[in-house]
């Protein structure tokens, strides 16, 4: 026994329980999560509700599994003992959902299907199908009978099916394999089903059996769809009465699976294996069929008030004053058999009053006792009409019990009034309940609002804070997962309001994991709906709400809603520090690009500087060629070589005079555009073929230096007159020769930065 409960109590146990959503088609998950949390606070113990998924993705939610993550939280410091549902392994296999089972170090128990090695509640799927089947046949003698069947591999599903085949084969009918469709437990499967059974004109069918109500759901929606009308030209039926099936249109003919007593026994079991004490074995709760218009039938109250009618009476009539107390007790010994669910204390109570009203001896107490009863079922959303039922054995009753005129027409008149009060209050209950979901999405959307829109963590935290009263929920606990992964980042949402705060900063976590002990309430019962934060592919973290209302949509708008809010906070951030990253590029591009313009400039100036004194040069060699022309061929080789090196610098000057400002500001502004820095890309090819046009020409003015030394030797040897402009041709060839390399080296560290330029715009793109 876990050391987070009192021993030898029942109330101190911590149960998990895997009702696999919390919401979902149809109907099925919303009524075993209320019969989870209502067996829960019947026997007294905290209630853990991981609202995961399946363990494999479903047809309709590609994502579902990553709803997962709320299972890894379940460890055996924080849960005695679990309760699983066995749809959460619909989409994997038998050895798949065992080994999931056999992973927790705690006791379990599965309902709504077997695992091998572990005891389960289910529904007694044979008898209950086979009753579905043989009233078809034999009611309404419909012969042509389909199926639609349950999620592959599902215990249930398998079972509804060899019994639907059973049956045929016990009727004597022709098993139709055109007359089965292969479902999913889900509405559009009934519509897909619909499409295939009416291929076949020439074989109509005559009813559709569904292995679920939402599918059954689906099959009438896809006939009426057709032109087909529900009954008459096709009886449809369901399975599991869920809380949509007597509110649809026709009301649906199913099987009522006791999700109560499942939930119930399942727990006493799982509480049993807690103490020690001896194993139990699987066991199938018989269920009942429930006939509504779907099939051809007509309402259960016209039927049940036929049966009153007929109903013989096991007790002498006589004088109600001889024995009332004896006469009460038969009376709402025959009201519990009939009704059922009702509260022996209230039913025996409206008797006595009924009795005491028509003999004149407390005048309107019974119909005020009755009004008083009506309106708090109306406000705890309970079902009023099985009240009719009632008044029907108790008008029974009044026809043997008062035989003068005047007593007989009170007691007629009595239930002709609470006849009118349960009616009424059947109104008031639907109008009660559109106001309450009225009201309930409208301060989910209030909240959502508020929610959706924040994008900083610690507003949303005060957004939640400020609004859990308005949904009536005690407390909330949000885990935030750290960026990548790995440890989460936990923060405290709102404590409940009796315990005292124990920390005012967010409580850090090194793993994945519930809040401490220190969190749970201490001196009371809790019950808390852990639900996983996702945004498709992403696990942003989880939520825990601490169970006001008991309707699990309000957890799966808030966890909906909060997840939403969480992404768009973290895309905002992602956003924010990809504007920082781009900043930082665009003025470290700055920083480089700026020296590149002066040096630029600098060797633009100065080409074009001997640009004009080798233009002199040039006039200078010719004159001494045409002088000394017949002394020394040399000359005119120092005249060839000096125009090669102004070709040289005409090269500089032409590209120089393209790499300009305008055009650097304009690769800027490509590169902050996201233009993968293309316009600047050609600019820095431009320099480097200046660079290395530059190098490749260095060597050949030196070796054009190395030539002109001797050749003026030779000229100034042929003629002292031109001594002194050959000195003067010396000292201009050598600075030009300087110069050169200057720019050369300058056009080095040119190409160096504009690649240094690209590399941080490549990386800021990859």
């Amino acid at each position: 026994m876990s050391s987070h409960h009192d021993a030898g109590t029942t109330a101190g146990y911590t149960i998990g329980f895997l009702p696999q959503l919390s919401t979902g088609f149809g109907g099925f998950q919303d009524m075993v999560w209320r019969n989870m949390v209502a067996s829960a606070r019947k026997r007294g113990v905290n209630a853990l509700l991981f609202a995961g998924g399946s363990l494999d993705n479903a047809s309709y939610n590609p994502y579902e599994k990553n709803l997962n993550l709320v299972y890894d939280l379940i460890v055996k410091e924080r849960v005695d003992g679990l309760i699983v549902n066995y749809t959460i392994g619909n989409y994997v296999s038998r050895e798949r959902f065992l080994e999931f089972c056999r992973g927790f170090s705690v006791p379990l128990v599965t309902i709504i299907g077997h695992v091998e090695g572990f005891p389960d509640i289910r529904v007694d799927n044979r008898a209950s199908m086979r009753d579905i089947v043989l009233h078809l046949f034999i009611e309404h003698q419909r012969r042509r009978i389909a199926f639609i069947k349950g999620t592959a591999g599902n215990p249930d599903a398998e079972e509804r099916f060899a019994v639907y085949r059973e049956t045929l084969r016990e009727c004597r009918l022709e098993y139709d394999p055109d007359l089965v469709f292969d479902g999913r437990f889900d509405e559009h499967s009934g519509v897909l089903a619909v499409e295939k059974f009416l291929q076949h004109p020439d074989k109509p069918v005559e009813a559709v059996v569904a292995a679920n109500d939402a599918m059954a759901f689906g099959a009438i929606n896809g006939l009426r769809a057709r032109g087909k009308r529900v009954p008459w030209d096709v009886a449809v039926t369901g399975f599991d009465d869920t809380n949509e099936a007597m509110g649809f249109t026709p009301a649906l003919t199913t099987v009522r699976q006791p999700f109560d007593e499942i939930c119930d026994r399942a727990l006493d079991i799982l509480c049993d294996m807690i103490e020690g004490k001896e194993r139990h074995d699987s066991a199938a709760i018989p269920a009942r069929l429930v006939v509504r218009e779907s099939c051809g039938c007509s309402s259960a109250l016209f039927l049940n008030a036929e049966s009153a009618a007929r109903a013989t009476v096991s007790v002498r009539a006589g004088h109600v004053s001889e024995g009332l107390e004896g006469i009460t007790d038969v009376i709402t010994q025959e009201l519990l058999q009939a009704v059922g669910g009702e509260d022996r204390k209230e039913l025996q109570m409206i008797v006595e009053e009924y009795i005491l009203d028509v003999q004149n001896e407390h005048p309107g107490a019974f119909i005020e006792k009755l009004k008083m009863i009506l309106q708090e079922k109306v406000i705890q959303g309970r079902d009023v009409n099985t009240w009719h039922q009632a008044l029907y054995i108790l008008r029974k009753w009044a026809a043997l019990l008062w035989t003068d005129e005047k007593p007989a027409a009170d007691a007629e008149n009595k239930i002709l009034q609470a006849c009118v009060l349960v009616g009424e209050s059947s109104k008031q209950a639907l109008a009660y309940e559109k106001i309450m979901i009225e009201k309930k999405s409208k301060d989910l959307r209030v909240v959502g609002q508020e929610l959706i829109s924040t994008f900083d963590f610690e507003q949303l935290k005060g957004v939640i804070e400020r609004q859990l009263k308005r949904l009536e929920i005690p407390s909330c606990f949000i885990s935030v997962y750290k960026e990548g992964g790995g440890a989460a980042e936990a923060y405290l949402a709102a404590r409940p309001e009796e315990e005292a705060r124990r920390e005012d900063r967010p409580l850090h976590y090194e793993r994945h994991a519930l809040p401490d002990r220190s969190f749970f309430p201490s001196f009371r019962r809790y019950s808390y709906a852990v639900h996983p934060l996702i945004f498709k592919e992403r696990r942003i973290g989880y939520a825990m709400f601490e169970l006001g209302p008991e309707d699990g949509v309000v957890y799966d708008t808030l966890q909906i809603q909060i997840s939403s809010s969480l992404m768009g906070s973290e895309l905002i951030r992602q956003r924010e520090k990809t504007e920082r990253a781009e900043k930082e590029r665009s003025d470290t591009i700055q920083e480089l690009v700026r020296p590149m313009l002066d040096s630029l400039a600098a060797v633009t100036a100065t080409a074009r500087e001997k640009i004009g004194m080798i233009g002199g040069l040039i006039e200078t060699t010719k004159e001494n060629s045409e002088t000394v022309n017949t002394t020394n061929a040399a000359i005119k080789s120092v005249s060839e070589r000096i125009s090669k090196m102004a070709d040289v610098v005409g090269i500089i000057d032409d590209v120089s005079a393209r790499v300009n400002i305008l055009a650097i500001n304009t690769s800027i502004e490509s590169a902050h555009a996201g233009q993968f820095g293309k316009g600047f890309a050609v600019i820095a090819g431009e320099i480097r073929k200046l660079a290395d046009s530059i190098k490749d020409n260095t060597s050949v003015i030196a070796e054009t230096l190395e030539d002109i030394r001797p050749a003026i030797e030779i000229s100034r040897k042929a003629g002292k007159e031109n001594q002194e402009a050959f000195r003067r041709l010396e000292k201009d060839v050598l600075d030009v020769a300087e110069t050169l390399k200057q720019i050369a080296a300058s056009m080095d560290d040119l190409s160096a930065a504009s690649g240094r330029i690209l590399n941080i715009m490549n990386t800021a793109w990859t």
